[in-house]
């Protein structure tokens, strides 16, 4: 399988991230666009972040398309690519990126018609057909044109107008993404003109590297120095979004409260928030004590997605920053959260206060693990046996998550309980011996 749970991912050259991969995979591609029932010409929406790396990529990957048009967007956020595809009525969208991941490392991210992240049955498909050595790689002439996202921008401008009368001060951190030329153009659209703007200048190089959602104590410091009423940091692709006031960084969790709270002033009422594995029981507590329900997925915001989806609901996010509101547009979008977020912080400036009083934070334990492979934990025996132990220890009294990264050579341990003090010896029995088994 060349695709972990978000797309494609890795060291750039280094398999799957590798030219005759990428080239096969535009050939399996291709023919997929040619089995597609449309009434529409053949069209690919693509765009990219801001690595060094994304022009060779997107060679490889439009290698092989033939009698498509590509409609190349350029430096843009993912959601963006998302919106432009349906907006287009595009088969297909392509984001070239590897999300907060370093500079180093590169990706493809897809969406279908609709712009929604590919089903994982035809990633399965496509990553069959890449492996198979029957199958050789082909060369195309794609015709490859150049579009600003239109679609896009009208639609913030339908739903947002001009913010720029009475904005509170606030902050943006861009990662030197690919939020970071597209903020220009928003900024121009809406009105915005933020009191501070760093992680605003990309070199192909220093994408997340120290600055972005993963890093925020740069924004930390600026929101507190310059005496913002908030700060907004995105990841490399801006499809993630970390919100800061003067007292720091704001959990997750308490920002898809603060979202709930705003669709229901708006009278779109939250009976459901759609979360993953990783939210947390403070969270849930709050909502219940609101006669609201915490319906818990897998993590990926994909997985958040579906069931949204399935069940005709309105919000949905990760505490990593993934953000759904689906009375917009159902995709992760950091700069459509933020927007949302800066418009209610204009009439309610206590709203990021009043989210931190009302959703508590448990102790948790979370920590990731470079592990050499990714074996079944029933095929380690004593990996097994300290993790059940592990588990009848905890009990009904907190929340155990021991997981596989999909993107990482990693394992990945989350324990959260209002005391964690006598879970510590079996924990740590359980990471000495992912040490032993898998390091």
């Amino acid at each position: 399988m060349i695709f972990g749970t978000d797309g494609l991912r890795a060291k750039m050259g280094v398999y799957p991230l590798t030219q005759p991969v990428i080239e096969k995979l535009s050939t399996v591609l291709n023919t997929w666009l040619h089995q597609q029932p449309t009434e529409n010409p053949r069209t690919v929406v693509l765009g990219t972040d801001t690595r060094a790396s994304c022009t060779e990529v997107a060679a490889w990957i439009c290698r092989a398309l033939d009698q498509v048009t590509v409609i190349d967007l350029g430096v843009v956020p993912t959601p963006v690519v998302a919106y432009e595809t349906q907006a287009r009525g595009a088969q297909l969208g392509i984001m070239i990126t590897a999300s907060h991941n370093p500079a180093e490392d590169n990706g493809l991210k897809f969406f279908d018609g609709a712009g929604h992240k590919i089903r994982y049955d035809l990633a399965c498909t496509w990553s069959d057909r890449v492996l198979d050595d029957a199958i050789a790689p082909t060369t195309g002439t794609c015709q490859r044109t150049s579009a600003k996202p239109e679609a896009y921008l009208a639609f913030l401008a339908d739903h947002f107008g001009n913010l720029g009368d009475a904005l509170p001060s606030i902050a943006f951190d861009l990662a030197n993404g690919a939020g970071a030329p597209f903020f220009a153009l928003l900024a121009e659209t809406l009105g915005i003109k933020p009191t501070t703007v760093i992680g605003d200048r990309p070199d192909g190089a220093n994408i997340n590297a120290g600055i972005g959602a993963l890093h925020t104590q740069k924004l930390e410091a600026r929101v507190q120095a310059d005496q913002c009423l908030a700060g907004f940091a995105l990841d490399g692709d801006g499809d993630r979004l970390i919100v800061v006031d003067r007292e720091g960084a704001l959990h997750g969790d308490r920002v898809l409260y603060a979202l709930a709270e705003i669709l229901q002033h708006a009278g779109k009422p939250v009976e459901t928030v759609v979360g993953t594995i990783m939210c947390g029981m403070g969270f849930e507590q709050a909502l219940t004590a609101e006669g609201k329900t915490l319906l818990r997925t897998p993590v990926g915001d994909q997985n958040v997605l579906a069931e949204m989806i399935d069940r005709n609901l309105l919000l949905g996010g990760e505490p990593s920053g993934h953000l759904i509101q689906g009375d917009l547009f159902p995709a992760g979008d950091g700069l459509l959260a933020a927007l949302r977020l800066i418009q209610a912080l204009m009439r309610d400036p206590d709203l990021l206060q009043r989210a931190r009083a009302k959703v508590p934070l448990f102790p948790v334990f979370e920590e990731a693990y470079r592990v050499a492979r990714k074996p079944p934990f029933e095929e380690v025996p004593n990996l097994f046996q300290a993790l059940e132990t592990l588990k009848q220890a905890v009990g009904d009294q907190g929340r155990l998550i021991v997981r596989y990264s999909g993107t990482e050579n990693k394992i990945r341990v989350y324990l959260e309980a209002q005391d964690l003090t006598p879970f510590e010896p079996p924990l740590q029995a359980f990471i000495q011996t992912i040490k032993q088994e898998l390091a």
